[in-house]
This record gives C-alpha cells, sequence and structure tokens, in this order.
C-alpha cells in the first residue's frame, strides 16, 4: 500500500465500493426470496404510495391551461337582439278601419305599454295588436307636461291570465359615441335599421342624458320605436317631440324610467 500512489488509491477503493455493491444486492435478493409473501406485499404497497404521493407533486408544478376562443359576430348578436324584442312591440291602432298609430313598447308582464306622446287623444279608443296577431283594446292615462311618452295599458277579461312579455331596459347614461344600435320600426310590419351613436346630448346637470343621436336612417314615418344595443336592451325611443322621427334621434330610456315611478 505505501508503494501506491493517489490516483491508485482512488481507483483502488472505487473497485472496492463497487464489489461491495454487488455483494450487497446477491444479498439482498437472497434475503428478499426467503421473505414470505405478505411482507413483500406490503413492502410493494409502500412503494406504490410513496410513488403515488411523488409523482403528482412533480405534475402539479405544471399548470396546463386550455384556451378556448369563440368568435361572435355582431351579425349574430343584432339578430339576437331583435329575437329578444320582438315579442314586445305592438302595433296601435284605432277605428274600424284600423288606422295605424304608431309602436308601443310592453314594459310590463301586466300589460303597460310605453309609446309616443303624440297618440294621447281621450276621445279616441286605441288597440294593439301583439306580435302573435291577438289584439286589445288600451286605456290610458294622461302624460306628464315634461314627459314624452304616454303610458298605455292592455285591458284584460277578468279570466285572461295572459302574461306579456315585456322590453328589458338598460343604461342609456352609459352609452359611448361609436356604439351599435338597432332601430325597429315598422307600419304595415316591423323593420329594422341598423348605425352607430353620433353623438350624446346631456342635460345641465352634465350625467343624465337629454338625446341620443344616431346615424340610423329610418324609412317609415312611425314613431314609438325603440333602440336597443346588441344585448338587446332598450336604450331610447323614438319620440316625435324631438325632432322629425326620420331624424335618427331618441328619446334616452332613463328619462322615460322616471316617468314609470
Amino acid at each position: 500500500m505505501e508503494d501506491l500512489n493517489k490516483t491508485q488509491i482512488v481507483l483502488l477503493c472505487l473497485l472496492v465500493s463497487f464489489v461491495t455493491s454487488i455483494g450487497t444486492g446477491i444479498i439482498s435478493f437472497s434475503l428478499l426470496s426467503e421473505v414470505p409473501q405478505a411482507v413483500t406485499q406490503t413492502i410493494n404497497r409502500v412503494v406504490e404510495r410513496t410513488i403515488e404521493k411523488v409523482v403528482p407533486a412533480r405534475v402539479s408544478d405544471k399548470t396546463i391551461t386550455k384556451e378556448t376562443t369563440v368568435v361572435v359576430k355582431e351579425e349574430d348578436l343584432i339578430i339576437d337582439a331583435i329575437g329578444k324584442i320582438s315579442q314586445s312591440i305592438v302595433q296601435i291602432k284605432a277605428g274600424s278601419e284600423e288606422t295605424f298609430y304608431g309602436l308601443g313598447l310592453i314594459v310590463s308582464k301586466e300589460g303597460l305599454i310605453v309609446a309616443d306622446k303624440k297618440l294621447f287623444n281621450s276621445n279616441v279608443l286605441y288597440k294593439a295588436t301583439l306580435a302573435d296577431g291577438s289584439i286589445f283594446s288600451l286605456s290610458s292615462t294622461p302624460p306628464k307636461n315634461s314627459s314624452s311618452v304616454v303610458f298605455f295599458n292592455l285591458v284584460k277579461t277578468k279570466q285572461d291570465t295572459t302574461v306579456f312579455t315585456f322590453a328589458v331596459f338598460g343604461d342609456s347614461d352609459k352609452l359611448q359615441l361609436g356604439q351599435s344600435v338597432i332601430a325597429i320600426a315598422g307600419v304595415n310590419s316591423p323593420s329594422v335599421a341598423t348605425g352607430r351613436i353620433s353623438m350624446l346630448e346631456k342635460n345641465a346637470d352634465k350625467t343624465t342624458l337629454s338625446l341620443i343621436k344616431t346615424d340610423v336612417v329610418i324609412k317609415d314615418t312611425a314613431s314609438g320605436g325603440p333602440i336597443l344595443n346588441l344585448s338587446g336592451e332598450v336604450v331610447g325611443l323614438n319620440t316625435a317631440n324631438i325632432t322629425d322621427i326620420q331624424s335618427g334621434n331618441f328619446t334616452p330610456i332613463n328619462l322615460i324610467k322616471t316617468e314609470m315611478k
């Protein structure tokens, strides 16, 4: 040993360790082969459980995120919005010849209707034709002096249990310039026009809208038609007191909400 240099000593130690490892493995295998089966099963279960605990811990370090991109076309939103409002729009007529006066909007399940103020005439008996073709007589109350709308009630018989489909209001004070809107008009049958908000005029308080201007081109001269956002919520109403009803200007729905309280 004294004649061996450092390199030879290291190699000798490695050789001894290798031979010792082989010997230990042979002895361990021999001993395990003589151990009862119940003991080896227990050892295997311990090993399996250890693997079950360790492997998920390693996998959990990695978060797998699956992203799904859904493309929604504006056309689809418009169609859905019209579908939501279609059962809430009525045609208001009067006389034996059923002269068309304008559109109304059902705003409660009991049958409250909001329409353009110009329709109020206590000497005229108005009727409303619903989307399903059913006809109801209308009763009205005098509008407020500051109001641009009038409210009617669909007159039902005591036996009539109809629950009306009513429109959902949006928040007109949250409208933005350039926002897409949908206008519902129509004299003989409902028609649709789309466009964008071009101007928002506010009251003196600078927080509440007084007028919604759009680039929507309305060909029919029927007043009382609503404008919707792409969620199908009513944000304004076409009323004659603002300007020419074909101008694409609308009364903000928040002003009309105050009349309903």
